[in-house]
């Protein structure tokens, strides 16, 4: 039978990972907001580097897949399909591009938004790796 305390305990770990995991939704709303505005605006703010364009697709799809699967944490089991709506999303993108004035689109840039989604994953692993093994030294720790 479990202690109240280590049940308080259990408890207090699924509320923070459910914290954790609505932070990272709501990033995730804000970076695609964020994203849509960057990429459909006839002219784009001058604080964005332009002569980078491949590294802000890369930058910004690192970003939102990050945020994706840091979201859906809790659930690994559906970690695989945060690819697909991502690489459709660039597509949509790179779609609305064409009907804005000013914007172009190419197929480098779905390459680019895929390699960001690949680094965006990476971060992604290691950041929960990380976690899961702090999670063992403090369990460790406690003994």
């Amino acid at each position: 039978m479990t202690s109240p305390s280590r049940f308080a305990d259990q408890r207090g770990r699924v509320a923070r990972k459910t914290l954790s995991a609505r932070f990272w939704q709501a990033m995730l709303a804000l970076l695609v907001i964020a994203v849509c505005f960057l990429a459909l605006t006839p002219t784009p703010p001058s604080t964005v580097v332009r002569h980078w364009d491949k590294l802000n697709h890369a930058v910004a799809f690192a970003a939102l897949t990050l945020s994706a699967l840091l979201g859906l944490w809790p659930h690994r089991t559906g970690s695989w399909r945060v690819f697909i709506p991502m690489l459709g999303f660039g597509v949509l993108i790179e779609i609305l591009q064409m009907l804005v004035p000013g914007r172009s689109s190419e197929w480098a840039d779905l390459v680019a938004d895929g390699v960001g989604m690949a680094i965006g994953a990476a971060l992604a692993f290691a950041a929960t790796r990380w976690v899961r093994w702090r999670q063992r030294q403090r369990a460790v720790a406690r003994l």
